[in-house]
């Protein structure tokens, strides 16, 4: 599975988090070239604020491993993963973020001027991932625009 192939699947999610009234983000892990976890933004049907789609995946992904190391995976979001999971990302050791779209506010852990993706932290956070930026962004921005999630007034 390549970058397009995962990103396609991360909109396919988001979409169906956007039909059920969430909000419209989707991920995956992969390892070795296949879908290890899936996650869907569920932030208002699970009244969870920390439902995030890509938290939502790394929960899947450790329960299922038995282990907080995913140091051998790739994760794919369609949005810009925010400050809390970029958080989440370096704590379990991702070595690989492909992010869709970037964030329309000022939270997002890799355009933000709080690059929690970025900043070198204290090694207890986990090194510095590798980030791929604009895979499918017009298509992930395209779904973002239907949902009415607009930048604020301060961003383009």
């Amino acid at each position: 599975m390549n970058d397009v192939e995962a990103m396609e699947r991360c909109i396919e999610l988001a979409r169906e988090a956007l039909d059920r009234g969430d909000h419209p983000f989707g991920s995956v892990l992969t390892r070795d070239g296949q879908i290890f976890a899936e996650g869907q933004n569920r932030v208002n049907s699970k009244l969870d604020p920390t439902a995030h789609a890509e938290s939502e995946a790394i929960r899947e992904a450790c329960k299922a491993l038995e282990t907080l190391d995913l140091s051998g995976f790739t994760i794919y979001a369609s949005g810009e993963p925010c400050w809390m999971c970029g958080m989440v990302i370096r704590q379990v050791g991702i070595r690989r973020v492909v992010i869709g779209g970037p964030s329309r506010w000022p939270t997002g852990s890799y355009t933000s001027p709080y690059q929690i993706l970025t900043v070198d932290v204290p090694q207890r956070f986990g090194p510095v991932p590798e980030v791929v930026a604009g895979v499918l962004a017009d298509q992930c921005a395209a779904l973002l625009d239907e949902a009415g999630w607009s930048a604020p007034p301060d961003r383009p």
